[in-house]
């Protein structure tokens, strides 16, 4: 993965990507952010954007939080947010994208971080997937023999299972694409994943505990689009990556 053939650019508040032959935005609001898929290869869905990797705050998903900062810096997109009653949680969040010539893969890896300046509170972040119109896959291990299509399912994994990787992909063949994503597995926490009718959400949760005053939490989130040939094995080598990379630097 490199940074070549990636750019972003900010317009009235939305940051707009180009990422090998993805086509993306990411929406800021006051209860988190969103990337929506517009265009693959300049194919676009007929009932709207393919809506992927997108950040809710609070105890409830629902806590408004104000932007107070957002720009490009190379391949990052980056939002500050203002801290939040009644935990005062500053999220910031990054959004870095790469694109794998070799695989005509593109990625975006979701950087989260939250801290505080009251003595102890508790963050809680959500970060979910959806989408629809689409075939819904699950490893529950990094290896190709793992994969099971999900045509009906609604059930929760915890840290303490069997397993901390968790790689869900979602193959849209309207847009000749399939979508992978998984949270690092040193930050998984839980994951609840439903799926019916061919539309489906994962939701999984960051940040159960206490953070004290001057700590950094930080949690990673990748999702990687690419063509629907051999897509299961693709998503299995991109996340073996991922989770054997070092932790990225931020500031």
């Amino acid at each position: 993965m490199n940074e070549h053939g990636v750019s972003w650019r900010i317009e009235d508040e939305i940051g707009y990507l180009l990422c090998g032959p993805l086509m993306a935005r990411v929406v800021f609001a006051a209860l988190g952010a969103r990337l929506y898929a517009d265009a693959w290869h300049g194919r676009r869905k007929v009932d709207g954007p393919f809506p992927t990797l997108y950040v809710m705050f609070g105890e409830q998903r629902e806590r408004p939080a104000r932007v107070v900062d957002q720009y490009v810096r190379g391949a990052d997109l980056i939002a500050t947010y203002e801290g939040t009653l009644p935990d005062n949680v500053a999220p910031q969040v990054y959004w870095r994208a790469a694109f794998d010539p070799q695989r005509t893969a593109a990625s975006i890896e979701l950087i989260v971080s939250a801290q505080t300046d009251l003595l102890d509170s508790r963050p809680k972040l959500w970060i979910a997937n959806s989408a629809g119109s689409a075939r819904w896959f699950l490893a529950n291990q990094l290896d190709c023999s793992a994969w099971q299509e999900l045509r009906e399912a609604d059930f929760e994994v915890a840290r303490g299972s069997d397993s901390v990787n968790h790689l869900c992909l979602v193959r849209d063949e309207e847009l000749g694409m399939s979508y992978a994503h998984m949270v690092h597995p040193s930050d998984f926490v839980s994951m609840r994943l439903k799926v019916a009718l061919y539309a489906g959400v994962a939701e999984s949760q960051l940040f159960p505990e206490h953070l004290e005053k001057g700590v950094i939490r930080r949690g990673r989130i990748c999702g990687w689009f690419m063509p629907l040939e051999n897509d299961l094995q693709t998503a299995v080598e991109l996340a073996r990556q991922f989770v054997n990379e070092p932790l990225p630097l931020t500031t």
